[in-house]
């Protein structure tokens, strides 16, 4: 897949003797900031969510995330100082990779790591501002995202050691294009990336009954042609969710033993009502290939653990489901800090994922335990659907599975290259 696209030109001159004065004087400061919590488990994580196990790999994905914080923290100071420049956007921001965006999106979860992180780089005063990728990269003018995804390049290739052809080979627009739209995460208990492939199948091969030339006929170096393509195949892979379906989500009855109790009722009645991010449901659905039904469903169990946290004022493990939703509204960075201030009157509610350990598996399964009985004494039952019985919930096969569609097409139709 070539990197040229014939919509849009970016030649133009940019002096970055200011940011390599910045690189050299403080981004060393950033570069060396250790994303971790011991046994190399973020650089594990990348490769577990996204399926490769090459170490190395990961840290090439980590250099260039902390590469762009380094220009990142540059706008920060320039602005401090003598506000000649606006701080970038969120468009300019998230104009990155697939892979360095998946940095970031991890990073995220190590939420006193990227606290910290975030002061470090502005002098105090933000925390760094991130949303899923694909709001910004599904309904912004596509010829703007290639602009500033250009932009971020030539920027991050005036600071960074990383290789040119290092960073040629992963700042390719269309593959980001893609991957950053057509990427979830999905149930490898079901059988939805079957259907997937199947579909893609049949849409991918020419079909001389019906004149049809296959998607991989189209041709996408033009920006707005591989726009078209990708809202083609989103749309074959929206066809393949189940139409499973579960009672909407009523209002919590407590048991006997709390529901007298006013200051219990009280925060129930905050936290399953509290407002997520604009669209939340429909986008957490849409990301995990499921139905909105499913996607509420989960949402409010995810409250309910949110209320066990709150109230016992005890560590709570989450069953896969709820995680994944935790995992996705800390994604909506400021969203998530206005809910930590409201809902548990702290700077941000942190979530920090194990560090591997052996001992780990027994730490949490005996919490998680703790947490389904705490689920049927505030709530008379625990739904086993969304909060499985330890067995399940920590069997090695029972996990999420990232798929994007770039990739795993190439991987299984391979004769032919965007």
């Amino acid at each position: 897949m070539g990197q040229a696209c014939s919509s849009v030109k970016n030649e133009q001159f940019i002096d970055f003797t200011k940011l390599i004065t910045f690189k050299n004087k403080s981004g060393a400061n950033i570069m060396d900031h250790v994303i971790d919590i011991g046994n190399d488990s973020f650089a594990k994580k990348i490769c577990k969510e996204n399926g490769f196990t090459d170490i190395k790999l990961a840290h090439t994905w980590i250099d260039l995330y902390k590469s762009f914080m380094v220009t990142l923290a540059w706008h920060y100071e320039e602005f401090e100082l003598n506000n000649e420049h606006l701080l970038p956007n969120r468009v300019m921001r998230l104009s990155l990779p697939y892979e360095v965006l998946q940095v970031w999106k991890l990073h995220v979860l190590y939420t006193e790591n990227f606290i910290s992180f975030s002061y470090k780089i502005t002098n105090n005063k933000y925390i760094l501002d991130f949303i899923q990728p694909y709001n910004i990269w599904k309904t912004q003018d596509i010829e703007i995202l290639y602009r500033n995804f250009l932009l971020n390049k030539r920027y991050i290739q005036a600071i960074s050691n990383i290789e040119k052809k290092t960073i040629d080979s992963i700042f390719i627009f269309q593959a980001a294009y893609q991957k950053n739209i057509l990427n979830f995460n999905i149930y490898e208990i079901r059988n939805v990336l079957d259907l997937i492939v199947e579909r893609l199948k049949q849409e991918l091969t020419p079909n001389p009954n019906t004149n049809s030339q296959g998607l991989f006929q189209v041709e996408i170096r033009d920006l707005h042609k591989l726009q078209d393509f990708t809202n083609k195949v989103e749309n074959v892979i929206y066809e393949c969710i189940p139409c499973e379906h579960t009672d909407p989500p009523l209002e919590w009855v407590l048991t006997e033993k709390y529901s007298a109790n006013e200051e219990v009722r009280k925060i129930a009645d905050l936290i399953q009502h509290f407002e997520l991010p604009n669209n939340f449901a429909n986008l957490f659905a849409r990301h995990h290939l499921i139905n909105l039904d499913i996607a509420n469903f989960f949402i409010d169990e995810y409250r309910k653990f949110l209320f066990l946290a709150a109230i016992t004022k005890k560590m709570q493990t989450p069953s896969e489901e709820t995680d994944q939703v935790w995992h996705y509204h800390m994604s909506f960075t400021s969203d998530y800090q206005e809910f930590s201030k409201k809902i548990f009157g702290v700077n941000y509610f942190h979530h920090n994922p194990s560090e591997g350990k052996p001992s780990d598996g027994k730490k949490y399964l005996n919490i998680y335990e703790v947490t389904r009985e705490n689920l049927k004494d505030y709530f008379g039952a625990c739904n086993n659907y969304a909060w499985p019985c330890s067995c399940v919930r920590f069997s090695k096969f029972y996990k999420w599975k990232s798929f994007y569609f770039n990739l795993q097409c190439l991987a299984v139709f391979g004769k032919k290259k965007l």
